[in-house]
Formats: structure tokens, sequence, C-alpha cells
């Protein structure tokens, strides 16, 4: 084919103006060898087309079902370029065949390449391979991801914190289910699950991140600290990590966690070891609390930093020791709290009990009460773990202040 790139973009600009698909309209593919030879010698630029006969293309998806596609909406495609070079939709099947690929899985976006390259396949009578066409990845807007929108280094989950198999685990499910609808998987009874037949046709959501709240952020530009604000709390990556964090053997999850609390400098470096006791209690109380690693950061200051002299209570907290009964429930608390001995959970869970009677308080509004004051928030730990942690002497101090 010898027509310009000038020439070209005329006849689709008066096609697309008229409604017609851009498909090029065969200018020369019934040229003679003897014009062929003089344009050649000219030094007219030139590129090779298939020349595509009108009939009916079907592709057999394994995920999409059977596609039919119309020749005559395609034309004659170009497989050589005008520097010489092949086209993609040329070099890929040439490539397929002599790696003798079985089976072509791709984003649906490639679907409607398929049909130029069968054709390609039967001119060479070479045997196609198995097409499947997954479906695209949205982000939490609904909107296509790409390098530009939602994008970020898989580096960055690692540096979050979230195990490995957790994130492998989502990749797993996104435009795929498995047919007993069990989502926590290991690796393992992927393998054994996994068919690409199940792949869904509809667009599967990246839900990792809050696009709305990130919008116009450079997500891969972001540090692992710089990106926590960015991420969608209740999404399916957390969800999974928080139940693989939380099935792990006990000295699996110290060993992997124990980075993330070195690096926060948080717990004396003396103490940042597998072996010590109390790092282990205070990290294994933890975990239940955790989606990735780098949480930790928020958690362990109450265990490890011990100037009270600076305890505060939250807003949320503070709304509840405004309750008329909070003054009383604390003093029993006091009362009730110095008795402990030995400081154990089932003592501690009786002691609170018996601070509730002597106030005159029960319920949501004892232990809510009771967590306001102790720990400064109105979620976290449950409050017996949470006291035994702290030490009898902190959580007294703590209840001095009032």
């Amino acid at each position: 084919c010898f027509c310009s790139n000038e020439e070209l973009e005329g006849k689709k600009k008066k096609r697309e103006a008229m409604g017609l698909p851009p498909v090029y309209d065969g200018k020369c593919r019934n040229l003679s060898e003897e014009e062929i030879k003089a344009k050649l010698e000219s030094g007219i630029p030139w590129t090779i087309r298939f020349r595509s006969e009108d009939k009916e293309i079907i592709v057999n998806d394994i995920v999409q079902g059977k596609v039919k596609f119309d020749s005559s909406l395609i034309g004659d495609f170009i497989i050589v370029k005008s520097d010489g070079f092949p086209s993609y939709n040329f070099a890929v099947v040439v490539d397929d065949h002599l790696m003798e690929i079985s089976h072509v899985i791709r984003g649906v976006g490639h679907l409607s390449n398929t049909p130029r390259q069968i054709l390609i396949y039967q001119a060479f009578d070479w045997e196609e391979p198995q097409w499947a066409h997954v479906s695209e990845i949205v982000g939490s807007d609904h909107k296509k991801l790409s390098k530009r929108h939602g994008a970020t280094a898989i580096t960055a989950f690692r540096d979050l914190g979230y195990p490995p198999e957790a994130f492998l685990n989502y990749m797993a499910l996104l435009g795929w289910s498995p047919p007993d609808g069990q989502e926590f998987m290991s690796l393992n009874r992927i393998i054994e699950q996994f068919d690409v037949a199940r792949c869904n046709k509809s667009p599967s959501m990246f839900d990792v991140f809050d696009l709305k709240k990130a919008e116009g952020i450079t997500l891969n530009e972001l540090s692992p600290r710089e990106l926590e604000p960015y991420l969608y709390e209740k999404s399916k990556l957390n969800w999974l990590s928080n139940s693989h964090i939380r099935a792990k053997q006990e000295d699996d999850y110290i060993r992997e966690i124990l980075p993330f609390v070195k690096a926060s400098k948080i717990v004396p470096e003396s103490e940042c070891k597998e072996d010590n006791d109390h790092l282990r209690s205070v990290l294994l109380s933890l975990r239940v609390y955790l989606d990735y690693y780098l949480q930790i950061e928020r958690l362990l200051p109450d265990f490890y930093e011990t100037d009270d002299s600076k305890f505060q209570p939250d807003s949320s907290a503070q709304e509840w020791l405004k309750k008329d009964f909070a003054k009383n429930l604390i003093e029993a608390l006091k009362e009730n709290l110095e008795k402990v001995d030995p400081w154990e959970e089932a003592s501690l869970k009786e002691a609170l009990k018996q601070a509730g009677k002597q106030a005159g308080v029960k319920g949501k509004d004892l232990f809510m009460t009771a967590r306001a004051a102790i720990t400064g928030k109105t979620a976290g730990l449950e409050l017996p773990v949470f006291l035994k942690l702290l030490g009898k002497e902190r959580v007294l101090n703590r209840l001095k202040t009032y």
C-alpha cells in the first residue's frame, strides 16, 4: 500500500462524518506488478496490508463466549509498517505460534484485535490458541485503572505490611471467584480451584484506594505513610489481610511484624526481640486489629510511652466522661482495681463488674465510660486485655488524673 498518512487520515475523517466505520477503502489492493515496481523505484513509502475477504469471523472465547465479527468492518489491515517493522497483530501471532502458546489470556480490551489475529492464523494454516478475554479492572471510583489513574508500585503494599499471601489472595479474586464462594484462600487452594472459565465478564473493582479522596494525587509518588490516608478501610484486601494475619502461626507473625516494630522506634531497641515476653504479649493481643503491619505504629504507644502526665482522652472519649455517672464510676474503678491481685484478665473483668455495681452503672455505659477513662479512646482492645498489658501502676495513674 502506497497511500500516505495524510491521504488515509482524510479518508478516515470523511467516513466518520458520514457515520461509517473508518475502514481502509482498498485503493491499493489491485495494483499491478508494474505499478508496484514503479512506485517502489520512485521511493514512495509503503506498507504491507493483509488482504481481508468479506466473511464472518467467530472468536470462541472461554470467558466471553462466542463473539462474531464482520471482516468487512475490519478491511485490509497493515501487517508491516512503513519503517519495515511488523505490526503488533502480525508479530504477536508469529511469536505465539513459534512459542507454542496454547492459551491467550488477556484483557477484554484486546478482544477487537482477535479477529485480525485469527485471519493471520488461518492464512498460515496454523492452529489457533484458546482465547480468554478477562474483564478490565476499575478503581473504587468505577473508572478504569491506568498508569496515570490509581496506579502504585507493588512494593508499596509490601512496605505497608500486607502479607504476600494476602495480596496474592486478593489479586486472584479480581475478576474470578471460586465455585464454593470461599474467598479466604491459601495459594495451594487457589491453584486447585482456579478455572479461567469462571472469570467474570463484568469489570472487577480494585478497591484498595479511595480514589475520590485521592483525586489529583499521584499515588505512585507517595511513601507508605503518605499512602495510608488514601487506603479504603473496608476494602476486600484489608479483610483478607486481617484474616491471613490472624491465621498465622505465632512465631511467623512475630517474625514478620518485628521489622515494622523496630522501624517505629517506639519500642526500645533492646526489647525488639522475638523472645521478649512482654512484646510478644502486646503484639499477639493487637494482631486481631491489624489489616497491615504498618498499623502497629498507632497501637504501640499506649504500652511503651510511659509518661502518663501527657495522657489526654480524645473527643469521643470525653463525651462519655461528661456523663452524669462518670465521676462516681471512676472513683469505683480506682477502688476496685487497686485491690486486684493477681493482675490477670479474669480478675480484672470481675473488678470492672464490681465497680459498675458499686456505681450503679452497667452494660454499655459501664464499659464505654471505663474504656474512655483508661484508654482515652472509645475503641480498641478488649478492656481486660488492655488493662493487663498496660499494667496496674499505669492504669491507676491514669485514673488519678480525673
